[in-house]
């Protein structure tokens, strides 16, 4: 149900399907070459326009919704979603055009036997750029430093026809806000070192920072499984490294886009996310602020984080990418996955650790062998040969783990790749006391620099 007093922005088109504008035929196909939907019949070329009713983030006022951002149920367009046997992924599919697909994760053929509640078409869609090609080499490139011992699965399938083009849902949220920010700061005046200890005198501020702040297409993964990005099993780091997109080019959605793609479901309603989208945005705020605050040199500590929103406005949308998919003895996924826009490239790649513990235990053991030769010749020659097949092999393995590691450290930056433009109205520094000869070199519980957003948990939409 929508919510009162919250402005809807129409999507015109009930499901996204769209005729050719010359002839009226709706055999559309998408060519990443031209940029364009071409017409099978009359070789027209058609672009569309812009979602109506969309605004500009320092123009909001009030709450606006994309139609496509409503609570999800069951739909009764021809967009369906159907959910894969082999690896339990949910694909969408358009039975207009097919009634069988392939799932882009692990392979597996699936039909509409298979139909759950789908998830709503969204109101807008951001195309591909990106060829089948230029994907493949993007992966090629990124994945063939790590062929060594990547696992026998993961190189037999190595090629351009296992790249799948795929849409994945976000929502895209733009907000304009008057923020107020209360803290204190502290600056060192002097670093005393006195018997192998370290002491600190500082001059202590309270700090208020009031400020408008316009935040532009922050843009949040939309289903369920791709929302927690530390969860290991889903290796949801690297779609959400691939981050960010050029959003502000996204087009009304068209069903025609979906030809030779696959894509999945929006499975979160817009109350489920506002908690970590209010705190995404806060992230942000937090980050522009940190350039005022130079002069803080022990830290910051935000005790009162004010954010009022003025305007907010929600669209839902299909992103694209490209993937390489497999999966290994233990049916465990791993993928590789391009940004169908920028290129950005990043992958989690099997390690076959069965041959990996065959080369280093060769080189091993060829270095015991020949230690054992020249042990009763000259002990500190056998002493060497250890000792380097040793570093040698210890050296190996931590290269090779580092190259093949699941990357749970990369992340989508939201808080400096959204774009913010924000506007001091207030600003105090004003010094409240002075600290003598303390032990602590930074300001205790000091915050400006944390990152909350990534960690808010959002719970399954229940009808």
């Amino acid at each position: 149900m929508q919510e009162k007093n919250v402005k809807i922005i129409n999507n015109t088109s009930k499901n996204g399907q769209t005729k050719c504008p010359k002839c009226g035929a709706s055999n559309l196909f998408y060519d990443e070459t031209k940029h364009k939907l071409i017409c099978n019949y009359c070789s027209g070329e058609y672009e569309l326009e812009k979602v109506d009713g969309k605004e500009e983030a320092k123009t909001l006022s009030g709450e606006s919704r994309g139609s496509a951002t409503k609570d999800i149920d069951q739909d009764a367009s021809s967009i369906i979603t159907i959910r894969c046997d082999g690896c339990g992924a949910e694909i969408v599919l358009n039975t207009e055009e097919t009634l069988h697909t392939q799932c882009h994760w692990c392979g597996s053929t699936l039909s509409i036997n298979h139909q759950i509640d789908n998830g709503i078409v969204p109101d807008e869609i951001l195309p591909f750029l990106l060829t089948r090609e230029q994907a493949f080499q993007n992966i090629y490139r990124y994945v063939e430093n790590k062929l060594d011992f990547a696992s026998k699965e993961f190189t037999d399938g190595l090629s351009e026809k296992n790249v799948r083009g795929v849409y994945f849902p976000y929502f895209i949220i733009d907000s304009k806000a008057h923020g107020k920010y209360v803290g204190v700061g502290e600056h060192n005046t002097r670093v005393i070192h006195h018997d192998d200890s370290t002491y600190y005198d500082a001059d202590v501020y309270h700090i208020e920072r009031e400020f408008d702040v316009t935040v532009d297409d922050l843009t949040i993964e939309s289903n369920l499984n791709r929302l927690d990005i530390f969860n290991t099993k889903e290796k949801n780091t690297v779609i959400n490294a691939i981050m960010p997109f050029d959003t502000q080019n996204c087009i009304q959605f068209n069903a025609n886009y979906l030809k030779e793609y696959t894509s999945e479901k929006r499975d979160v309603d817009v109350k489920e996310i506002e908690g970590k989208v209010s705190s995404e945005v806060n992230d942000i705020v937090r980050k522009q602020l940190t350039p005022s605050l130079k002069k803080y040199d022990r830290g910051v500590r935000w005790e009162s984080e004010e954010l009022i929103f003025e305007g907010k406005q929600w669209l839902s949308a299909y992103l694209p990418v490209w993937l390489y998919s497999c999966q290994d003895k233990k049916g465990t996924l791993h993928y590789v996955a391009v940004n169908g826009r920028t290129g950005e490239t990043v992958g989690s790649i099997p390690k076959d650790n069965s041959r990996l513990a065959l080369i280093i235990g060769l080189i091993f053991g060829t270095s015991v062998v020949l230690g054992i030769l020249f042990l009763f010749l000259f002990f500190p020659i056998a002493l060497f040969i250890f000792f380097v097949g040793f570093v040698t092999s210890l050296i190996i393995f931590i290269v090779e783990d580092y190259k093949y590691a699941n990357l749970v450290w990369k992340r989508h930056h939201y808080e400096t790749e959204t774009k913010c433009s924000l506007n001091y109205t207030n600003c105090v520094d004003q010094q409240i006391d002075k600290l003598h000869r303390v032990s602590h070199a930074f300001t205790p519980k000091a915050n400006s620099h944390k990152v909350y957003g990534d960690f808010i948990s959002v719970k399954k939409n229940t009808k």
